[in-house]
């Protein structure tokens, strides 16, 4: 059995060819040229070594196998989106950069607010 290592960007370019039914439509939803996103269908038949489409003049229909792809497909891109979701919430939760506090006298400044400080050096040793 050979594995595949498509790309979820191709697997998106697959869902909007299947949902639009039509090339020249998807590749206007996507942003892409017609040829481009023929190009990348194309590429993943031959990588899956599989039929996706039955293509007629002005529309394609899903073969049993494009069936299945889009089922899974959607599995996929929907668990993508929602690990970059967790993650970009992450990310914006995390601290980057430092603290500095200036003052006149930081001994001083220290030893009043030693609560202030050890929290501040709490927080620098998490990032």
């Amino acid at each position: 059995i050979r594995m595949a290592s498509m790309e979820i960007r191709t697997l998106r370019y697959f869902l909007a060819v299947a949902q639009e039914e039509n090339m020249t439509r998807a590749a206007a939803r996507l942003h892409l040229t017609q040829p481009t996103l023929s190009k990348a269908l194309k590429s993943l038949e031959a990588e899956l070594d599989a039929r996706l489409f039955i293509r007629h003049s002005f529309s394609i229909e899903l073969t049993d196998e494009g069936r299945l792809l889009r089922d899974r497909a959607r599995d996929l891109v929907g668990l993508a989106d929602k690990i970059e979701g967790v993650m970009t919430g992450f990310f914006k939760c995390q601290s980057v950069g430092k603290i500095a506090f200036a003052t006149g006298n930081n001994k001083a400044f220290a030893a009043g607010n030693a609560d202030i400080m050890a929290q501040a050096e709490a927080i620098g040793k998490k990032f």
